[in-house]
């Protein structure tokens, strides 16, 4: 299960998935400069959402153009994860999907679980289809 707060490459994860794609959809939109071939991209964007690279600024930006997500988010959780800013830091996002209060969710809907936003308390997950 994943603890709240959520990394930055879990973060996007979580994100890419809400989006409705797999890694090699977003390998296959992204164009880099030089190019890279799209066996090369899945292995970046594997790594980058296991968190054992971090994402580069024009990977947010190419990424951003791809799928929805706060890119203002991701040094917050990178600072909390290493332990240079207190959890309260960062803002209060859904483990399984990213989301946080006044995103997605509406309004009625209060979170009462500490980890999952009500939609995910209510309908679980959004199924990793790189995982099956």
């Amino acid at each position: 299960m994943i603890l709240w707060p959520i990394t930055p490459g879990a973060y996007l994860k979580a994100r890419r998935l809400v989006a409705g794609m797999t890694i090699a959809e977003v390998a296959a939109w992204l164009r880099t400069e030089p190019h890279l071939h799209e066996v090369d991209l899945i292995d970046w964007i594997k790594r980058i959402e296991a968190d054992a690279v971090p994402a580069s600024a024009e990977m947010i930006v190419a990424l951003r153009a791809i799928f929805r997500f706060d890119p203002d988010i991701l040094p917050l959780l990178g600072a909390v994860a290493r332990g240079e800013l207190p959890v309260g830091a960062a803002p209060r996002l859904c483990g399984l999907c990213g989301s946080q209060p006044g995103d997605i969710i509406p309004a009625h809907m209060t979170w009462t679980d500490p980890v999952k936003c009500p939609v995910c308390t209510t309908f679980g997950p959004v199924p990793d289809q790189d995982a099956a």
